[in-house]
C-alpha cells in the first residue's frame, strides 16, 4: 500500500468492473489497521458500491477491528459506514464491532442504533428476523453505555431515551436488558 504501483493498481481496480472492486474492498478492508489513511480514504465509496457483493466485501474492514478491539484512528471508516448502504444491508456486523471495542464514542451508538430503529422498527421485536439479533445488542451496548457513563447525567439521559425507544419497538431483548439495568 506503500508502494506508488500499488496505489495505482488500486486506483485502477477501484475503477473496475464488479469482480475488481469485490478484490479491491477485501484488500482495503484486510489492510486498514496497517494503513489506515489509504484504506479509510477509499473505503467508503465502496460501502454504497451498487453490487452487494463489493459492499460485503468492504464490510471486511470490521473483522479487523475487532481482532484489534479498538476503533481508533478508524472512527471516520465507521462514520462512513453508518451513512451507506452497506450498514442497511447487514447492521449486525456493525454492532458486534462495537461490543469488541473499548473506545467506541456513545455518539457512534445512539446514531447506529436509531438509523437501525429508523429502518427496523417492529421488525426488532419479530424473532423470525435478524433484527432481533441487531437488537439485542443494542440493547446490551446501551446497558453498557449507561454503566460507563456514571457522573455524566447528558450521556445517561441520551441512554435512557435509546432504551426508551427500544422498549417502545419491542425490540427484542429489551425486556431482559431492562432487568440487568435493574441489577446494576
Amino acid at each position: 500500500m506503500s508502494r506508488p504501483e500499488a496505489v495505482y493498481l488500486a486506483e485502477r481496480a477501484l475503477a473496475g468492473d464488479a469482480v475488481l472492486r469485490k478484490g479491491a474492498a477485501e484488500v482495503l478492508g484486510h489492510n486498514v489497521i496497517e494503513f489506515p489513511a489509504f484504506c479509510s480514504a477509499r473505503l467508503p465509496a465502496l460501502f454504497d458500491d451498487p453490487d452487494s457483493k463489493v459492499r460485503e466485501a468492504a464490510s471486511g474492514w470490521m473483522r479487523r477491528v475487532r481482532e484489534r478491539g479498538t476503533l481508533a484512528p478508524l472512527k471516520p471508516v465507521a462514520d462512513g459506514f453508518l451513512s451507506n448502504v452497506a450498514f442497511v444491508d447487514d447492521p449486525e456486523d456493525f454492532f458486534w464491532m462495537l461490543e469488541s471495542v473499548s473506545d467506541a464514542p456513545p455518539a457512534l451508538l445512539f446514531e447506529a442504533a436509531h438509523r437501525f430503529l429508523d429502518r427496523a422498527g417492529p421488525d426488532s421485536a419479530d424473532i423470525r428476523t435478524r433484527d432481533a439479533l441487531v437488537g439485542h445488542r443494542i440493547g446490551t451496548l446501551v446497558l453498557r453505555a449507561y454503566r460507563q457513563a456514571e457522573g455524566d447525567r447528558s450521556l445517561r439521559l441520551h441512554c435512557l431515551d435509546l432504551f426508551d425507544r427500544l422498549v417502545a419497538c419491542g425490540t427484542h431483548g429489551a425486556e431482559e436488558a431492562l432487568e440487568r439495568w435493574d441489577e446494576g
